[in-house]
Formats: C-alpha cells, sequence, structure tokens
C-alpha cells in the first residue's frame, strides 16, 4: 500500500474519534515523517493532544497527561521517552514535537498517553515504519500538513529550519478553511548549482484508489544539498472530500525520480450546498417535509455514520437547532453518500436508529447517544454478543465481536461494555481492539477492581493483567472467542 492510501486508511478512524459525539475518550493527533539531517536520518513525531478529551486536575484546571514513545527494532528498544505535558489553563489544544535519530532499517513503534487526572483514560497507537539510509542520490522527504507557516524569530521544539510550524490535527482542513500549507524537504547529494524541479499535484482520493488530478504545477526550485519546501494548496474550491498530495523530483525530461505523498480531508459545505442547489434538490425534497423536531433526531441519529467532512456542519445545526441548518446538513450528508435514491437511503437508516433508540434506552438520553447504541449504528449490528450480569466481582457486562468490519480492514473485532454505575442501561464501551476507537491495556484491573489480590503482580495500578479465577469470565470470552 503507498503512504498516500495508507494515510487515507489511517484518517478514517482517526477522524472518527474526532468526530465522536458519544466518548470523551483521550484523544491524540499523531503526524510522524521522516528526514534527514547531516548525521543521518531522524524521525519526527508531532504530537496534538486535543484538550477536551482530558480531564481538567479539579484544583488548578489544568489538564496533563503522560505521555510514552518506545521505538523497538527486532532485537531492542532504540528509544524510550517518558515525558508530562500540560495544557494551559484556558483549557486550549496542547502539542509537542519529538525528534529521534535512526539508523537504517525497520522498527515498531508504540505510543501510550494517559490522563494523569483520570488514569483510566488512556491513548495507544502503535505501528510499524521503515527507515532508509542517508541518500547517495536526490530525494524527497515525507510531508508535514500544516495549518499556517510563520518565520521564526528564535529556536524552539516547534521551529524548524528557520519556520514556525503550526501542525494540521488529523489531516483535517476544516470547513472555511481556504489553504492547506506543507513542508517537506529535497535530498540533493552530489549537485551543487543549477535548477531542479518538482511537481505538485493534488487528486481525489477514495478509499484504495486515487483518482482524478484536480490541481498540477511545475515549481523550478534553486539546487541546494537540502532544500527546505514550504508551499501551500488553495482548498476554497474544493469540495468536500479525500485527497493526496504528490510532490515528485523531476529529472531533465520530467520524469519524476522521487515522489512523496500524503492524505488530508477537506470540508467544503458552502460548495456542496451550491451544488445541491443545482442539482441534486428534487431528490432531497422530502426531507423539507420533516419537522424541526424530527430533523433534530434525524442529525443525532446519523452522526456515529458521519465521517469529519459532515460532523463540523451537523454539529452546529445540532446545536443551534436552526431549521435551515439542520437541513442543509442533512441534505449536504445525503446528496453526498447516497445521490442515486436519498429517500430510500434516509428511511432504510431511520428504521434502523429508531430500533437502536428502543433497544439501549438508558434515561440518559436517546438509545443512539449510548455507547452501544453509537458503536451499532457505526459499525452495523454485531456478529456476536455475550453479556454476564451474575459475575460476582465485576459490574455487568457485555461483549461484542464483529467476524469483520470493512471501514477499518480488521476481523475479529471485540468491543467491551460495562456499567460501572448499575443504573438501567448506562454500559460504557471500557476496551476494543478496532483500531481508533478507546484501547486500555488495564481493561481487566479496572473491570475486576473490586478483585485486586487477583491481579498477577504487585502493582494493582500498573498491572494490567487479572488471574482467570472462577467466573472471571470476562478475559475468557474476550480471548476465546
Amino acid at each position: 500500500m503507498n503512504q498516500c492510501h495508507r494515510q487515507i486508511f489511517m484518517s478514517i478512524f482517526l477522524c472518527c474519534m474526532l468526530c465522536s459525539t458519544s466518548l470523551s475518550a483521550l484523544d491524540l493527533s499523531i503526524s510522524i515523517a521522516r528526514f534527514q539531517s547531516a548525521e543521518g536520518p531522524y524521525l519526527e513525531f508531532n504530537i496534538f493532544v486535543l484538550a477536551p478529551t482530558v480531564q481538567a486536575d479539579p484544583v488548578n484546571q489544568k489538564r496533563s497527561i503522560e505521555l510514552t514513545v518506545l521505538i523497538n527494532n527486532a532485537r531492542t528498544t532504540v528509544h524510550a521517552d517518558r515525558l508530562h505535558l500540560t495544557g494551559p489553563a484556558d483549557g486550549s489544544n496542547f502539542n509537542t514535537t519529538r525528534r529521534y535519530a535512526m539508523e537504517a532499517g525497520t522498527y515498531q513503534y508504540l505510543i501510550r498517553a494517559k490522563d494523569l487526572t483520570d488514569t483510566t483514560n488512556i491513548f495507544f497507537w502503535e505501528d510499524t515504519i521503515s527507515i532508509l539510509p542517508k541518500p547517495n542520490q536526490p530525494r524527497l522527504s515525507d510531508i508535514l500538513l500544516l495549518s499556517d507557516v510563520q518565520q521564526a524569530k528564535e529556536q524552539s521544539p516547534m521551529v524548524k529550519h528557520g519556520y514556525i510550524l503550526h501542525h494540521l490535527p488529523f489531516n483535517y482542513s476544516k470547513a472555511h478553511a481556504t489553504k492547506v500549507y506543507y513542508y517537506l524537504e529535497s535530498y540533493l547529494p552530489g549537485m551543487s548549482e543549477g535548477i531542479y524541479q518538482l511537481r505538485i499535484r493534488v487528486e481525489e482520493a477514495y478509499k484504495n484508489r486515487r483518482n482524478q488530478r484536480i490541481y498540477e504545477r511545475i515549481k523550478k526550485r534553486h539546487v541546494r544539498p537540502l532544500d527546505v519546501i514550504v508551499g501551500r494548496v488553495n482548498t476554497d474550491d474544493l469540495p468536500s472530500g479525500n485527497y493526496c498530495l504528490v510532490i515528485q523530483l523531476l529529472d531533465d525530461q520530467l520524469e519524476p525520480i522521487s515522489e512523496t505523498s500524503t492524505y488530508f480531508q477537506h470540508s467544503n459545505p458552502d460548495y456542496e450546498l451550491s451544488t445541491i442547489q443545482t442539482k441534486e434538490q428534487d431528490k432531497l425534497q422530502f426531507l423539507d417535509a420533516l419537522t424541526d423536531d424530527q430533523l433534530h433526531y434525524s442529525l443525532r441519529a446519523i452522526t456515529p455514520r458521519m465521517s469529519s467532512i459532515y460532523i463540523e456542519t451537523a454539529n452546529k445545526a445540532i446545536k443551534s437547532r436552526a431549521r435551515s441548518q439542520m437541513l442543509h446538513a442533512l441534505k449536504f450528508y445525503w446528496s453526498h453518500t447516497e445521490p442515486q435514491n436519498p429517500q430510500k437511503a434516509y428511511n432504510e437508516y431511520m428504521q434502523v436508529a429508531r430500533a437502536v433508540d428502543r433497544e439501549f434506552q438508558s434515561g440518559f438520553g436517546a438509545g443512539f447517544d449510548t455507547d452501544r447504541g453509537y458503536f451499532y449504528l457505526k459499525y452495523g449490528k454485531p456478529s456476536m454478543v455475550i453479556g454476564d450480569r451474575l459475575d460476582p466481582i465485576a459490574p455487568p457486562y457485555e461483549i461484542w465481536t464483529y467476524n469483520e468490519i470493512p471501514e477499518l480492514r480488521q476481523t475479529n473485532v471485540k468491543f467491551i461494555f460495562y456499567n460501572p454505575s448499575l443504573a438501567p442501561g448506562d454500559f460504557r464501551l471500557l476496551h476494543s481492539t478496532a483500531n481508533g476507537e478507546i484501547n486500555n491495556p488495564r481493561w481487566e484491573a479496572i473491570l475486576y477492581k473490586n478483585a485486586p489480590n487477583d491481579v498477577e503482580g504487585n502493582n494493582f495500578m500498573d498491572n494490567p493483567r487479572v488471574s482467570d479465577r472462577f467466573r472471571r469470565n470476562a478475559i475468557r470470552y474476550f480471548e476465546d472467542n
């Protein structure tokens, strides 16, 4: 899978995390890029923390996390980094940049973040990456996508070759953003003077396909052994959707000798509204007949299925309850996702949503506002559900298994919900193996916190394993089915 396609897949679940309206799990945007210095290759981690997903300290109202970064090769741990990050008291988002010198090879990296106020609120991510040796022929670095870039007046970890880089969280360009900036480097060993050329291209991207070219230009650059490239893509005329930014280093015949790419998602509801008004209005007239309450209910029911392209517009409409905004958000969604027969698709979906509402009612809102209802609508009916209300130590819990979740490209995906409050229907997601959802390595210790003597080891807070004693069935259900 090439880099852009791989990153498009990553964006599916990263942006779903950003857009979730029912969960407040610790959420980070992680941008990882490979660069070269005079000493050799290095990895750069740009980590952006969504402050609303971190619990505020009750005394100073600041939000803090413990961040751990591990980088391993097949033999040993190459880098182990642990630090505390604290956001400002005003509750705004916060970020950090970490750089690690590397040698050529294949590595596994693991990122774990823990909310220091609520230590059960955990983020976990791991993946592999390959590092190339110092180049002996022309090559491009990875691309960093930015919301803004400025000339730096002084040095800081956020400064790179004289620029202050404001990273674009989740590679997501919000509504009314008119530009996406980018940063990369070209390495030109053996070249000391002259001109070289880059091809900069934006393509539509959908799942595993790069489609129509939207934009392309050739850019001439002066040769430098290390050339820092900062540019921008105008997005005000781009429809909402997934895009791939492709940059190629060209030879004298304009043939690519090195290529790098990255995805981004762009939301442009104003553009879509004008398109709807001219092309699809007749197919969407059925929505005009809905009452304001029906519009509001429908929007809330559909948000579990929405990607970041739609969720920003939908959330604003849900909050305002303005009829024009709610109609706009619904038409925007259904014209985009089901252009051939939006009324049929709407009716079929709402039939399921109303059934989910009834099934998972908890007294705290609609059934689809609960965690179980949310994931039922997001991923569909689970292949198997195992529930246990009789465990004498654990609160009631349910384990859901999906044989396959196509949009995540995963099989045998599991969720465990539990009801620590014992209130009717108040089941909360505790742990999942789904990419991009809550992954809590301590889920066993949390579920069986009333049996600390069953924890394997001496440290109840840090050791996630619980011995599989009589009626500790959750562990067996989760691992065996």
